[in-house]
């Protein structure tokens, strides 16, 4: 996954994730869950794809309705045998990943778990000889790709020279991106194993244009729809699809959204939260409230038709493909 975000390796997004207070209670149940999460880390930590059949085995549930929806457009894994891919194609070529396990957000109902938590994902950049032949060959592949308009050509040879710009005296550069994930957890007899993982890379100053409509980004842009809607698993029901619109309509279509409004989607008996574009947590109706009514600083769209949703028992996931430039989960 090495699609968006840039951001220089900082002390102080470091010290955040140390410094996070826990909310989660420690009940053995979560503390299961939070072994899972961690299992999860030492995975992705060594990175040994002769291991990776039986780490899937004990992470992930063995299911067609298993996904994980990545950070880029095209890394939608649905069932078990794509989502075994996308995890090898991360260990081989995704920047090292941190993520706080021992903060992580734990919401239980029966046998189903909602996890969500910060981390970081740091690349090192190495400043080769053959680094700039690539950036030269990808120069000449964009001047003589006649589907790109000339404007894209120029903003794409001027993102090349930008990485030019950075290398360090040093030779190498190091990179941190801020990283989200949630998940959806199942109880499998006595393990807690993912059905679904959401990685996602908070994007503060997302651009007022962007040059990613050239043919390459819309046919995978279109892929990736299309896949969502033929697949026959994964499919939110029209109960749900319901409540999105009216979701929609009233609380992302208004404003001076009111405490009243906000409970009539989102439960007053447990503390309901909404982790936000710029992975902003708000807790309680209260905070939930103060976010969508300062949400007029960017224009929040649910792509309905383009979704992905899971049920077991009394609880139902939804995941937006797209959602503006953001995700959403429900």
């Amino acid at each position: 996954m090495n699609k968006f975000g840039v951001q220089y390796l900082n002390e102080a997004l470091e010290k955040e994730l140390g410094e996070k207070v826990c909310i989660s209670d420690l009940r053995a149940e979560n503390k299961e869950i939070r072994k899972t999460l961690k299992k999860f880390q030492q995975g992705y930590t060594k990175r040994n794809l002769e291991e990776i059949d039986f780490f899937m085995k004990k992470i992930f549930i063995d299911s067609h309705e298993t996904s994980i929806l990545g950070t880029g457009t095209g890394e939608l894994a649905l069932g078990i045998d794509e989502v075994r891919n996308l995890i090898e194609d991360d260990w081989k070529y995704w920047g090292d990943i941190n993520i706080d396990c021992e903060n992580a957000n734990i919401s239980r109902f029966e046998d189903v778990a909602w996890v969500s938590t910060k981390g970081s994902v740091k690349y090192i950049f190495e400043d080769t000889l053959e680094r700039y032949d690539n950036y030269l060959s990808f120069i000449k592949d964009k001047v003589h790709d006649d589907t790109l308009t000339p404007k894209q050509k120029v903003t794409y040879i001027n993102w090349v020279l930008a990485l030019t710009y950075h290398q360090r005296l040093q030779g190498k550069r190091e990179y941190l991106w801020p990283l989200g994930l949630s998940g959806v957890l199942l109880r499998d007899k006595d393990r807690w194993k993912f059905k679904h993982i959401k990685f996602s890379i908070p994007r503060a100053n997302f651009p007022g244009e962007r040059f990613e409509n050239s043919k390459q980004y819309t046919d995978s842009y279109n892929e990736q729809n299309n896949k969502a809607n033929e697949y026959k698993y994964n499919q939110i029901t029209p109960q749900i699809k319901e409540l999105l619109k009216s979701f929609q309509v009233d609380i992302l279509g208004i404003e001076d959204i009111t405490k009243e409004m906000i409970e009539k989607y989102f439960v007053k008996s447990k503390i309901p939260y909404i982790i936000g574009p710029e992975n902003q947590w708000y807790y309680g109706i209260d905070q939930i409230n103060e976010f969508f009514n300062k949400s007029d600083k960017f224009n929040v769209n649910l792509d309905i038709e383009h979704s992905i949703a899971s049920t077991s028992g009394e609880i139902t996931w939804q995941e937006n493909i797209k959602m503006g430039p953001y995700h959403i989960t429900m």
